[in-house]
């Protein structure tokens, strides 16, 4: 599931930057990309807390 969200943040980068170089970084299409980057940035944020909680909770249940 990561490495398919990772694919997802680097796409959604590459084509906001494509739409800013050719359209403006203030255009309507390019600000849409940049909130879809910042939706999938914020998922990818919210996997990796999940994972690091549970493995903290593994070392602690461990010790």
């Amino acid at each position: 599931m990561e490495k398919g969200i990772l694919e997802q943040l680097e796409q959604m980068r590459a084509l906001m930057i494509q739409s800013g170089m050719k359209h403006g970084f203030g255009n309507a299409k390019t600000i849409q990309l940049s909130k879809r980057l910042d939706e999938l940035l914020n998922e990818y944020d919210m996997l990796n807390s999940s994972k690091k909680e549970v493995e903290i909770e593994e070392t602690n249940f461990f010790q």
